[in-house]
């Protein structure tokens, strides 16, 4: 088994779906246009990349990891998303045991 192997076996590949604040950059908007602006919803947003850490709080991803062979790794691409924002999180490639 390679140390990549190894890694697929730490770190499931996962995607989450979220959402986000959306802003409306007009100066001036009436009450109406407002409300009718804002009933499309919240942002809605999809990441995909290694699960690094899942808590009651936040779940963080890292889009890539170097392959060191050392047990501390360098991870690019991070992203820490509130628990509150997350709607789904779907394993893409799961743990093998």
């Amino acid at each position: 088994m390679t140390h990549s192997d190894k890694l697929k076996d730490v770190y499931p590949l996962v995607r989450v779906d979220w959402v986000d604040i959306i802003r409306n950059d007009s100066p001036w908007i009436t009450v109406q246009k407002a409300v009718e602006w804002a009933d499309d919803g919240p942002g809605r947003c999809m990441s995909v990349g290694l699960l690094i850490k899942k808590t009651r709080k936040y779940v963080l991803i890292a889009g890539g990891m170097d392959a060191k062979t050392s047990k501390e790794h360098d991870l690019g691409g991070i992203e820490c998303i509130p628990a509150g924002c997350i709607e789904k999180i779907t394993v893409i490639r799961q743990l093998k045991r």
